[in-house]
């Protein structure tokens, strides 16, 4: 029968990086690990084994023909449990983060993520770069790429603590303290963007855990709706003080569109690049 499940159900994994994370369970239902993207090659400590190894010490494990099998050629495979099978959309796929550092302390790494990682939308707010029609800053760029490396509870997390910051008075966003701080600035007309930001990261993050990050037009296409669900935050609710119509678009949208056009385009480079040099390591 786990014979059968095999020839219905498995696929070659072509690199390391596009195994899902997985959980498997024996034949009583007992959890028996997860992490199946082989954690003793990326130096995953979740998952010390692969599931090749796992299977060998698992005696009533239903997936018992994996003891025969090599890591190169072992099978994407879904949840198993006795005769239940879970659908592969419901996997999920480690972050680049995760790739990158696994820890046994998974708080303190964690909690040290989302301080650097609000840190850097602090800088990149600030940073402003000439461009035209009007300057650019990196903050989309920075905000869509902690999504889609963090995940999208850490990357919620993460732009969570940066509006935090800047609603109790720290000079974290890119107008303040020139053009007001904490909550006037917050909730002021470009507090829909700000709103947007956390949306985004989280949408982009959960795009990532499922594989859009790997390939450089799911990876664009992630960054853009992304793109879209900061813009439609930040019109709907900019358009309180200019109204709907020209005046909304010729204020927030249309000086931006080619510096956003940039980067999405930097973005969805720079993501598969970076599992790409991940493998090549590996």
């Amino acid at each position: 029968m786990a014979a059968s499940r095999l020839a219905l159900l498995s696929r070659t994994c072509r690199t390391i990086g596009n195994v899902p994370n997985a959980v498997r369970r024996n034949t009583s239902g007992e959890r028996m690990n997860e992490g199946g993207h082989f954690g003793h090659v990326l130096g995953d400590r979740r998952s010390e084994l692969c599931v090749k190894c796992m299977a060998r010490q698992a005696g009533d494990c239903v997936l018992d023909d994996l003891r025969s099998m090599s890591c190169d050629t072992l099978p994407f495979l879904p949840w198993i449990s006795g005769d239940t099978i879970m659908k592969p959309a419901s996997l999920t796929y480690p972050t680049l983060t995760d790739a990158l550092w696994s820890s046994d302390r998974a708080l303190v790494r964690n909690t040290l993520l989302v301080v650097a990682g609000s840190l850097a939308l602090w800088a990149s707010a600030k940073l402003s770069i000439p461009f035209w029609p009007v300057p650019m800053t990196m903050q989309t760029f920075m905000v869509l790429v902690i999504g889609m490396t963090f995940g999208w509870k850490l990357g919620g997390l993460t732009v969570a603590l940066y509006l935090f910051q800047g609603a109790i008075g720290m000079p974290v966003f890119s107008g303040s303290p020139e053009r007001g701080i904490g909550l006037a600035y917050l909730f002021g007309p470009t507090g829909g963007y700000l709103m947007g930001f956390f949306a985004a990261a989280v949408i982009t993050g959960w795009l990532a855990e499922r594989g859009w990050d790997r390939r450089v037009l799911t990876a664009f296409a992630a960054i853009a709706i992304g793109i879209i669900v900061i813009y439609a935050s930040g019109l709907a609710w900019l358009s309180a003080w200019t109204g709907w119509g020209q005046p909304l678009l010729a204020a927030g949208l249309f000086p931006f569109v080619l510096a956003e056009l940039v980067k999405m385009a930097l973005a969805a480079a720079v993501l598969p690049l970076g599992w790409k040099l991940l493998d090549r390591r590996s």
